[in-house]
């Protein structure tokens, strides 16, 4: 089982503007990130000392802007649990990539001119 010193180590990667102390202390956040950003190992020690019941709890009641689409789909189907749609709110994504008539900035339409599929398949980025 997954020590504290392991698991402030991870919390001090994977949310580096708390303290480990405090970002433990925020089990539901914690967990999502390890979740949505945590490696192999992170996770495994994660769920090792948490329980799954503990990261299925997660995405009962998930916090805002943490997962990306493939997290988010990959979690469920660890869990064997049906997929539900995000809420609009869900991520944090540059608006052309949900309305793709709004305008884009200069520098966002030279990044995307040069990206293959990018103006017919819907993206999501987090932030």
């Amino acid at each position: 089982m997954a020590n504290d010193e392991q698991l402030e180590s991870i919390a001090a990667r994977i949310l580096p503007d708390l303290e480990p102390a405090v970002a433990l202390k925020q089990t539901n956040l914690f967990l999502a990130r390890v979740m949505s950003a945590g490696n192999h190992e992170e996770t495994n020690a994660v769920i090792e000392h948490f329980g799954r019941p503990a990261l299925r709890a997660v995405l009962a009641d998930p916090p805002q802007k943490i997962f990306d689409r493939e997290s988010w789909t990959m979690w469920h189907s660890f869990f064997n649990l049906d997929t539900p749609e995000m809420p609009d709110s869900f991520f944090a994504v540059y608006p052309w990539f949900k309305d793709r008539a709004k305008p884009k900035s200069p520098v966002t339409a030279e990044m995307i001119s040069h990206l293959p599929g990018y103006n017919t398949a819907a993206v999501y980025a987090c932030g």
